[in-house]
C-alpha cells in the first residue's frame, strides 16, 4: 500500500531506546502488517525522541494504523523542535553503529562513535576513532565547500596517523575525492522489514556504485577497500577494468582485385542466346544505363503527364513505351553516342543485325514489339 510523504510533517518515524542521551535506534515500518513484528519484546513505553536525532527526549508512542502510516506521536503536552523526523533521520546513528562493530569484526579497538565532534551538528559527521585514536574513520554526511572539507582534512591528518572518508547520498565532497585519488567510498542506508541496512560501495568517476554490506570490506594498511575496487601496482582501479578483456580492433578486409564501376556489366559471350524480356537487360559495357531513362522488367512502364484528365488515366501515350539500345551478341558494336542514353522498356526485343559489308554503317538495331492495349 503506498504511502504519501505529504501528510508526514509531523509524524516520527524514527526513535531510540534505552533513554533519552542513548545512541541505539529504531525504525517503525510504515505498514501495520510489519507492526507486530517490529513490537515484539518491547513495550511502549521503551521509546524517546533523542537528543542524538535532534529531539527534545521525551518519550514517544507506537501508533498502529490500518489506513494510514503507523509512526511515533509525542506525549502531551508537547515542547519539541526536531526538524527531521522520516526513515532516514536516525541513518547517522546506523552508520555509527555499523562502523563501529565493523572495526570490532576487523580485530581493532574501536572507540564509542562521536555523533557531534567540536564544531559540528546532529547528522553532519560522525567520527569513529581505533587503535587508541590514532587512525579514524569519518562519515561526512552535511554539505561542504571545497575549501572548508579541505582545511579539515589537513586539520584530522595532523591529528591521525590514518583517516579514511566515507560519504553520504547527499555529500558532494565525493567528486573532489575522487579527483584527488581516482575513487570514493560512499555509504547509505535502505530499509528492509523493521530496520535500516547499512551499505558501502566505491565510486570511480563515470561509473555507478556497486553497492555491498560493510562485511565485506577490508581494512587493510593503506586504508578501507571494498569488493568493488582492486589494487594495482599504479593505484586501484575498478574491478571491471581488470576482468574485462580489451576489444581488438578488427581491419577492413583489403581486396587484391579493383573494385568494378558501379555501372560496368560482364561482356556477353560469343554464341550466347540473344536476350529476351525474360533475361536481365543487355547493353553496352561502354555507356552507362540512365537510371531515369529506364522501365524494369515486369513494371507497368510510367504513363506521360499529357494523358492525364481531370477523371484519371486516359489510354495509354505512344510516349509511354520506353525504346532500347542494345548490342549483339555474336560480335562486338560500336557503342552508341554518349548522347544517346540506353533505354529499357519492358516488351522490347533485341535482335542482331547482320554484319554489313559498309563500315560506317550501325551494327546494331532495335525493333519495338506491338504496344499492348
Amino acid at each position: 500500500m503506498p504511502y504519501s510523504e505529504a501528510d508526514d510533517t509531523r509524524k516520527v518515524q524514527t526513535a531510540v531506546t534505552y533513554g533519552a542521551e542513548s545512541d541505539q535506534p529504531v525504525f517503525l515500518p510504515y505498514a501495520h502488517d510489519n507492526f507486530d513484528r517490529f513490537m515484539r519484546g518491547r513495550t511502549r513505553d521503551d521509546f524517546y525522541c533523542g537528543v542524538l536525532l535532534g529531539g527534545c527526549g521525551a518519550k514517544l508512542s507506537p501508533k498502529r494504523y490500518m489506513d494510514k502510516k503507523c509512526h511515533f506521536a509525542h506525549r502531551p503536552p508537547v515542547h519539541c523542535h526536531r526538524t527531521e523526523v522520516g526513515e532516514s533521520s536516525a541513518d547517522h546513528l546506523y552508520i555509527g553503529q555499523a562502523i563501529a562493530d565493523w572495526l570490532k569484526q576487523q580485530g581493532r579497538k574501536a572507540s564509542r562513535p562521536a555523533y557531534k565532534p567540536h564544531g559540528h551538528q546532529v547528522r553532519d559527521v560522525v567520527d569513529v576513532s581505533h587503535d587508541g585514536g590514532r587512525q579514524l574513520v569519518r562519515v561526512q554526511l552535511a554539505r561542504r565547500s571545497k575549501h572548508e572539507w579541505e582545511d579539515e582534512d589537513a586539520k584530522l591528518r595532523l591529528r591521525h596517523v590514518n583517516l579514511d572518508w566515507f560519504f553520504g547520498p547527499d555529500s558532494l565532497v565525493a567528486n573532489w575525492q575522487m579527483e584527488r585519488q581516482g575513487y570514493a567510498l560512499r555509504v547509505q542506508c535502505r530499509s528492509v522489514g523493521a530496520s535500516r541496512v547499512v551499505e558501502v560501495g566505491a565510486q570511480f568517476p563515470e561509473m555507478p556504485v556497486e553497492w555491498t554490506s560493510l562485511s565485506e570490506c577490508t581494512l587493510t594498511p593503506d586504508g578501507i577497500l571494498t569488493p568493488g575496487p582492486i589494487r594495482m601496482p599504479d593505484g586501484i582501479v575498478p574491478r571491471q577494468a581488470v576482468t574485462s578483456e580489451p576489444r581488438l580492433a578488427i581491419p577492413p578486409l583489403l581486396s587484391s582485385s579493383p573494385k568494378p564501376h558501379r555501372h560496368a556489366t560482364p561482356s556477353p559471350i560469343a554464341g550466347s542466346t540473344p536476350p529476351c524480356a525474360s533475361q536481365p537487360v543487355c547493353h553496352s559495357p561502354h555507356v552507362p544505363l540512365h537510371p531515369k531513362d529506364s522501365t524494369p522488367i515486369g513494371r507497368r512502364a510510367r504513363r506521360s503527364p499529357s494523358t492525364e484528365t481531370a477523371r484519371g488515366w486516359s489510354k495509354p501515350s505512344p510516349w509511354s513505351r520506353r525504346k532500347q539500345l542494345c548490342t549483339p551478341v555474336r560480335e562486338p558494336a560500336h557503342p552508341p553516342p554518349p548522347h544517346r542514353p540506353a533505354r529499357r522498356p519492358s516488351d522490347k526485343r533485341c535482335l542482331p543485325k547482320p554484319i554489313s559489308s559498309h563500315p560506317s554503317e550501325p551494327r546494331w538495331r532495335m525493333r519495338q514489339a506491338t504496344a499492348r492495349a
